[in-house]
């Protein structure tokens, strides 16, 4: 007798609907449990790794910078190797530099979280928050509006380039993608304006 199939009703850990696809052992589970299981299921695997890529431009005009577009990069982890000696050991890559202290709003809005003085509402107590920093983990970021934030700890190895060093990579590695981005941020450079591409990892 085969394998039971899985309902889209079925989860693992509880009576939630299951809709999260486990492609190591076939599985589904709930949102909340989705997570968790990837643990116990990928143990002593490697877990896999993304980029979180943000375009920013400072106008000729102004004195900040703004978040012009997310970019998907993929998974591609040569790609990593040469942006930031992530996962790929290549000749010529470069080392994180760490996010600017002058991120626009919108990329330190995806990159940080708010920390909160109990409200567990939403954001992070303050006390888990120097723990992370203790740690190594995070770092603290500028205070924007009422509430200080702090970098994830689930992200490393953060970064960023401008027009003229993402043509060295290219220069190293056919990525057409970043090709493109390359190509607009040149286009900003060229209108006067300035333009950097920040990013960050996940695994």
């Amino acid at each position: 007798m085969g394998p039971r199939s899985m309902k889209q009703t079925d989860c693992l850990a509880c009576v939630l609907k299951g809709d999260n696809y486990c492609e190591t052992c076939a599985k589904l589970t709930c949102q909340v449990h989705h997570k968790l299981h990837e643990g116990f299921c990928n143990e002593g695997k490697e877990m896999g790794c993304d980029i979180h890529t943000y375009l920013e431009v400072k106008h000729a005009e102004g004195d900040t910078w703004d978040c012009e577009v997310l970019i998907d990069l993929g998974r591609d982890y040569t790609l990593f190797g040469y942006l930031a000696d992530v996962r790929a050991a290549v000749k010529g890559g470069f080392t994180p530099k760490g996010v600017p202290k002058d991120l626009s709003w919108r990329t330190e809005s995806y990159y940080g979280i708010a920390v909160t003085d109990g409200d567990l509402s939403y954001g992070v107590p303050e006390k888990s928050a120097e723990d992370w920093v203790k740690r190594g983990d995070s770092v603290w970021l500028t205070t924007r509006g009422t509430h200080r934030r702090v970098s994830s700890p689930d992200w490393h190895s953060a970064s960023w380039l401008t027009a003229d060093e993402l043509k060295q990579v290219l220069d190293k590695y056919d990525h057409s993608t970043l090709k493109a981005t390359y190509h607009m941020m040149k286009s900003f450079e060229e209108e006067g304006h300035s333009a950097r591409l920040v990013f960050w990892f996940d695994n």
